[in-house]
């Protein structure tokens, strides 16, 4: 397993000293919990981890800008470490989110807004697995049956949304 450092997206090398957090990030009905890991660094990141869903609703556009050229620099860094390239790895390198912001920052007033907004998010999935392969428009629940048609796995019982793979 690949480990990525939270703040910089760089790679944290096997040995290398990190912090890793976990937090709950769903209790279920069954009692079991979903946890949620962050790995950082504990030196030696040289590029602050940006807020880009943060910076919108400063209505701040250039500031916006650069934490998205951040985010999109270190995905590249993610992509490059996990060779996802490579035809010989199943690696999958997936990205989505489950809202925007800065695609709509100021109301016509000029005053920033803070809401999420309603426009649709893409998920974006690179990798061997998916060459050739196209994926339909969805909702977020159609996220999670994605992910387990391309992980080769069922559905499990009470599963709501659609694989997005045509």
């Amino acid at each position: 397993m690949i480990t990525i450092c939270e703040r910089c997206y760089m790679p944290i090398s096997d040995g290398e000293p990190m912090v890793r957090f976990a937090h709950i990030h769903r209790a279920h009905a069954d009692g079991s919990i979903t946890w949620i890991h962050s790995y950082l660094h504990t030196t030696g990141c040289t590029l602050p981890r940006p807020a880009p869903h943060e910076l919108p609703d400063t209505g701040d556009w250039d500031a916006t800008i650069r934490a998205i050229e951040a985010v999109d620099a270190g995905l590249g860094r993610i992509a490059s470490t996990l060779r996802i390239d490579d035809p010989s790895t199943r690696t999958l390198l997936i990205v989505t989110a489950d809202h925007g912001n800065a695609d709509a920052m100021r109301l016509a007033d000029g005053s920033p807004i803070t809401a999420h907004s309603l426009n649709p998010v893409p998920i974006v999935i690179a990798g061997p697995a998916v060459a050739g392969r196209r994926l339909r428009d969805g909702v977020l629940a159609d996220v999670a049956p994605t992910l387990l048609e391309l992980a080769g796995l069922a559905p499990w019982p009470g599963i709501t949304g659609h694989s997005l793979v045509r």
